[in-house]
Order: C-alpha cells, then sequence, then structure tokens
C-alpha cells in the first residue's frame, strides 16, 4: 500500500464512527472522502480531497433534490442523476486552507478541526436548505445572478426553480414559468451576434437552455409531481 492510500485509511478510520453517529457514510461514489447521507427525498453530500502532495480538505456542503435531477435528467438528459449536478451547493463562510498530512498525529489535527466544523456548520446548513420551499426561497432571496450560480450550479438552474415550484404547489407558478422561458428567451434572441459568432459554443449552450426549460415545462404540464 503506498504512502498516499495509508493516509486516506487513516482518515476513513478517524472519521467511520463519528460519521456513523450522525448517519453519515463514506461512500465510493464519491471516492474514498465522499461522505454521504442518503433519504427518499435528497443526498447529502460532500468530499474530502487529497491532492498529490498530500494537501487535504473539504469542499462546500452540497444537496441533491432527487426528484429535481430525475426529472431534469428524464427530460433534458443532461447530468448525470444523483450527484452531477448538485442541486444545492451550500457557501459556507469556512474555509480550513488545507492541511498538508504526513502523519497520524497530523490527521488528528485534521479530523478535529473538520468534526467541529461538520457539527457547527455542515449540518444546521443541511438542516435548514432539505425541502423544497427552503431551496426555492432560497434563490429568491439571492440578488444577482452570480449568487444565484454559485448556490444553484447548473446550467439550467432557473428551470429547477419551476420543478421546486411544483412540488410545493406554489400559487404563482404559472408567473414563473412565464418569467423563466422570457428569461431564456431573451438570452438567445437578445444576445449580441458578435460574441455568439466569436463563441460558438455560447450559442449552443443558450440554444440547450431555451429547449430545456420549454421540455420541463411540458413535462411538468403532463404529469403530477
Amino acid at each position: 500500500m503506498g504512502h498516499q492510500a495509508i493516509i486516506r485509511k487513516w482518515v476513513k478510520e478517524e472519521l467511520k464512527d463519528f460519521l456513523k453517529e450522525h448517519k453519515y457514510k463514506i461512500s465510493p461514489i464519491q471516492g474514498t472522502h465522499g461522505i454521504v447521507q442518503r433519504n427518499d427525498t435528497i443526498v447529502n453530500y460532500f468530499i474530502i480531497y487529497q491532492d498529490s502532495t498530500d494537501l487535504f480538505n473539504y469542499m462546500n456542503p452540497e444537496i441533491c433534490f432527487k426528484k429535481v435531477e430525475e426529472i431534469m435528467f428524464k427530460t433534458t438528459h443532461e447530468g448525470q442523476f444523483e450527484f452531477d449536478p448538485p442541486t444545492v451547493s451550500i457557501r459556507t463562510p469556512f474555509d480550513t486552507g488545507g492541511t498538508y498530512i504526513s502523519t497520524i498525529e497530523d490527521v488528528k489535527r485534521f479530523t478535529d478541526v473538520f468534526k467541529k466544523h461538520f457539527v457547527e456548520t455542515y449540518l444546521p446548513a443541511f438542516e435548514k436548505y432539505s425541502t423544497p420551499e427552503s431551496a426555492l426561497a432560497l434563490w429568491d432571496s439571492l440578488e444577482t445572478l452570480e449568487e444565484k450560480a454559485a448556490w444553484f450550479p447548473s446550467d439550467g438552474n432557473a428551470i429547477k426553480m419551476l420543478i421546486f415550484s411544483k412540488l410545493c404547489k406554489e400559487d404563482k407558478y404559472e408567473q414563473r414559468r412565464d418569467e423563466t422561458l422570457e428569461y431564456y428567451s431573451n438570452q438567445l434572441l437578445n444576445g449580441d451576434k458578435k460574441e455568439f459568432e466569436q463563441y460558438p459554443l455560447l450559442l449552443i449552450a443558450y440554444k440547450n437552455q431555451l429547449k430545456w426549460c420549454e421540455e420541463v415545462i411540458e413535462y411538468l404540464a403532463k404529469n403530477e409531481i
């Protein structure tokens, strides 16, 4: 067993019982340090990663709303249902800056900090944004496209809000539907033609997003969710 594999094993052993206590586990779906909790409606997860220099850090916690991603995948064939992309990427104020690990003592220092952060920040965040209502309210509270893209990292993030709206049985679904369709249409129709010529992939992306929006709207019109 190589040095990096040994360190990964140390980290896993140090965290296994702690995570089990909180009903999380290290999942092979995300690799050795993918931390996951599943239930019938959502998947909470994040990654503790190790680079080639044995720098360890952990990423923002993320939530996959199964029904939302299932419908997106079924209608648009984009993404890979369950983890790619996440529905919500929770922006936490904490940054470890990373920890270089070469000894078992380094592992203990790293995991002690992680456990504290997990209990004080990650768990409350997962709880706060664990329902369609809370995710939709979060989206509406964000003022800029940049903020929306950070918290909802998907080219079709506004389309996902239509699915949330239906799940919430929101009275203003039709208004949200019309505004979303208008947004994706204007993005294409009013875009800079010279920019499209210079960056043809941008034009393709905008066409795809409009198509996805129309497909999801059609699906939601025909199916109860």
